[in-house]
């Protein structure tokens, strides 16, 4: 899509990662590039992860097409989690250690020229399936009355059945819950199956699936500390092991959040 890609998405130009410390030195930035653990879907934290999405088209297909729903759980996606929204205080709290973290700005432009699909804004709705967004919902009428209309011409139900299993991969991954929309998540979803490279990780007493991709360095733009460290200090260790790993050109800066934590 070429240079300011973000602006065609309608996405921010940075999209940010809220995550540890030991998460970024552990694993996440590297001298081959930047790995991330993108986790199956059932293991997120929203509790209605895929079954809202599933629940959305139920709601509006009429018949025998929604046996389509189980097809795509079937073919479960993996989940690299970002935001929209820098320096903000729920994020810290939620996912970078209440502010003792650290907030990774990519390039919204290099991630999407480098994973090419599968990026995307998440698309909120209630529990009465109606979205917050008259856009979102537009969207999902349209693809089901093209479904309809395609299959209403009897010789192409192949075609009709290839075209709704298409959209419902594209979109289910995601559809979440309005609980969250103050994230202003946009996510990576890759799919995957049991013949892939899956991993799996111990967080808490569950056994977590995952997969992993790497990023080029590039893509890393900057890092900002969270708001209840000892900036000063943490930001001459992390300019150390930047420079070390390969991230020269990699800013940092200090949270303005007003948080002891």
């Amino acid at each position: 899509m070429g240079t300011e890609a973000y602006k065609i998405l309608g996405f921010s130009e940075h999209l940010y990662h809220y995550t540890s410390i030991d998460a970024v030195c552990g694993g996440i930035i590297t001298k081959e590039g930047l790995v991330f653990r993108l986790t199956h879907y059932a293991y997120l934290n929203d509790t209605k992860e895929y079954d809202l999405g599933r629940e959305v088209f139920s709601n509006r297909l009429k018949g025998a097409e929604k046996e389509y729903l189980e097809y795509v759980k079937s073919k479960p996606s993996y989940i690299l989690s970002l935001s929209q929204k820098q320096d903000f205080l729920p994020m810290w709290g939620m996912y970078g250690k209440n502010g003792s973290g650290l907030m990774l700005g990519l390039s919204t432009d290099d991630l999407f020229n480098f994973v090419g699909t599968g990026l995307d804004e998440c698309k909120y709705c209630n529990d009465n399936l109606i979205f917050d967004n008259d856009e979102d919902e537009a969207h999902i009428t349209a693809c089901i009355a093209t479904y309809e209309k395609i299959k209403a011409k009897k010789i192409y139900d192949d075609v009709a059945t290839y075209h709704l299993r298409r959209k419902l991969d594209e979109l289910i991954p995601f559809i979440k819950s309005n609980y969250f929309a103050y994230e202003k998540e946009v996510r990576l979803a890759i799919k995957a199956n049991k013949n892939d490279n899956i991993s799996y990780r111990s967080i808490g007493n569950i056994i977590v699936p995952y997969i992993t991709i790497i990023l080029p360095k590039n893509i890393l733009r900057k890092i900002m500390i969270g708001p209840t460290l000892d900036a000063k200090r943490v930001e001459q260790s992390l300019k150390l092991y930047l420079d070390d790993m390969g991230y020269e050109d990699v800013s940092i800066e200090v949270s303005h959040a007003p948080y002891r934590g």
